[in-house]
């Protein structure tokens, strides 16, 4: 990415980022298999604790938006479900202390 984007004299946005909370999450993040229904809060937590450890300082990353993010906040996520939102979930507790740094 980095040999891209500085190709262009550009940083690179990443127009989403998630992962779904189960297991092997990283290993294939586009996988929508809702089969896969066990709840693995930690390896999401990993997931964005890695992209933010290894991307989120590099000069060409310009960041990006949370996948997926609700706008009725209450009744979104939780510890029971393992879909893609961090919202009212370990990873959102991480996301919420990047940005915090941010500022």
């Amino acid at each position: 990415m980095k040999k891209h984007a500085d190709s262009l004299d550009k940083k690179v946005l990443f127009t989403e980022y998630g992962y779904r909370s189960v297991d092997y999450t990283a290993a294939k993040p586009w996988d929508i298999d809702y089969n896969k229904t066990a709840v693995n809060l930690q390896g999401q937590v990993n997931a964005i604790q890695v992209l933010f450890d290894e991307l989120w300082q590099e000069e060409w990353f310009a960041g990006g938006f949370v996948w997926k993010w609700f706008i009725d906040y209450e009744v979104s996520g939780g510890n029971m479900n393992s879909r893609f939102t961090p919202q009212n979930k370990p990873a959102e507790n991480v996301i919420r202390q990047v940005y915090k740094r941010q500022l």
